[in-house]
């Protein structure tokens, strides 16, 4: 068997031998304007990991099929390259998210579940179950997952959960 998940890790760097065909702009105003916000990537990669990618490029006839770059809007730079990261196997969604923002890991879920990779939506929400907490961190925590509650009301209950049961201790 040929061991994809080594091969599809050379596609991610910019000098790969097989070009990139699609850049993904990245536009919100969360984003650090000194960073490139741009995320390239591979369409045949994506669509194989993503029904919403295959229709996009593949399937619908839209300028998607087409386009070299992609406007997406109301994410980050990181989010985005988190998501690419962990479709490429380059770096497992876990290890990605396991020290951003509780905020960072609800944009990240919010990308999985829109381009519907059920098996990144788990992980996702299974890093959201075990989000370090200290006294410094807790209420910042507890008011990100609150202002999350009403698109992901179980996943910011649960985050909310944790900061009551780690004030609850102290």
């Amino acid at each position: 068997m040929i061991d994809w998940s080594t091969r599809l890790f050379q596609f991610t760097s910019e000098d790969s031998k097989i070009p990139h065909d699609v850049t993904f702009k990245i536009e919100g105003e969360n984003n650090d304007p000194r960073i490139p916000q741009e995320v390239k990537a591979h369409k045949m990669i994506l669509s194989m990991a993503s029904p919403v990618f295959m229709k996009m490029f593949y399937v619908s006839d839209t300028l998607d099929k087409s386009a070299q770059q992609i406007v997406v809007m109301q994410t980050t730079v990181d989010a985005f390259r988190i998501m690419v990261h962990a479709i490429y196997n380059s770096t497992p969604l876990e290890e990605s998210l396991k020290d951003k923002s509780v905020e960072e890991m609800f944009l990240v879920l919010d990308l999985v579940m829109k381009y519907q990779i059920p098996e990144l939506t788990l992980a996702a929400r299974e890093c959201l179950t075990v989000v370090p907490l200290t006294e410094d961190t807790v209420l910042e925590v507890a008011k990100d997952a609150d202002q999350y509650s009403t698109v992901f009301e179980e996943e910011a209950k649960e985050v909310l959960l944790q900061c009551a049961k780690f004030l609850q201790q102290k």
